[in-house]
């Protein structure tokens, strides 16, 4: 865990006082439990923060799910065909991603709207990216966070192919308030979750999702891709 520190300074006293500000941290990775499996409370998860096993009891954005074709479908939407319920807190822009695709290929997930019955999941990509390259793919905005934090979650490992061989969760403007994680090599179209918790959030933070090319992917094509997002409040 790094934390930030501003230091200000009063003059008249000659004094420095240390103000603290947010903190990231890898909170750990759930990448054979759950699978599908992220809205249905009988499946226990142990990194779920709030204790319901459900991931993002606050909010979700899931990318273009549902395809039901038999290749698939690219959308220069980034938000296109998405299940989503956006945490009240926080908001989310493009830092990279321009587009989301659907395809027959990818993993089944929890209609969050039908938890027993499954859909297809999807992907927002960043594209054109060197081999081997790290790159921002969303900035997340927060406005008036919960008090203790938020556990932010990463779906990826959904699409059969080109997903992200690491990702990390970065503080704008403060490159040294960061955490990553190293995504295992798991079979393909299989969801992994990957977790960061942020503490002492202030209104007005903002933060970058990146995600580095994976190079032990057999296509080379420059593309990186991640199936969703998922927000808890810590309690």
């Amino acid at each position: 865990m790094i934390t930030r520190r501003f230091l200000v300074c009063l003059p008249a006293a000659f004094a420095c006082l240390g103000a603290e500000a947010a903190q990231i941290s890898a909170a750990g990775a759930d990448t054979a439990t759950t699978r599908d499996a992220w809205r249905t409370a009988s499946v226990v998860k142990r990194l779920d923060a709030d204790g319901d096993n459900l991931y993002g009891t606050d909010g979700y954005l899931m990318f273009h799910t549902g395809y039901s074709g038999d290749k698939h479908s690219l959308r220069p939407n980034v938000f296109a065909n998405a299940s989503e319920a956006r945490p009240r807190y926080v908001s989310f822009s493009p830092a990279g991603a321009s587009a989301s695709l659907g395809a027959a290929s990818f993993a089944l997930i929890d209609d969050p709207t039908e938890p027993t019955s499954d859909m297809l999941s999807g992907v927002a990509i960043v594209a054109g990216v060197p081999l081997g390259a790290e790159v921002p793919i969303f900035k997340l905005v927060f406005t008036n966070p919960p008090a203790k934090g938020v556990r932010v979650g990463v779906m990826v490992n959904n699409a059969v192919d080109r997903n992200p061989g690491a990702l990390r969760l970065t503080l704008d403007g403060a490159a040294s308030v960061t955490a990553a994680h190293e995504t295992a090599q798991v079979a393909r179209s299989q969801a992994c979750y990957y977790f960061f918790d942020v503490t002492e959030l202030s209104s007005g933070d903002s933060l970058t999702l990146r995600v580095t090319e994976d190079t032990t992917d057999k296509n080379k094509s420059g593309e990186v891709r991640i199936g969703g997002l998922t927000f808890d409040s810590l309690p």
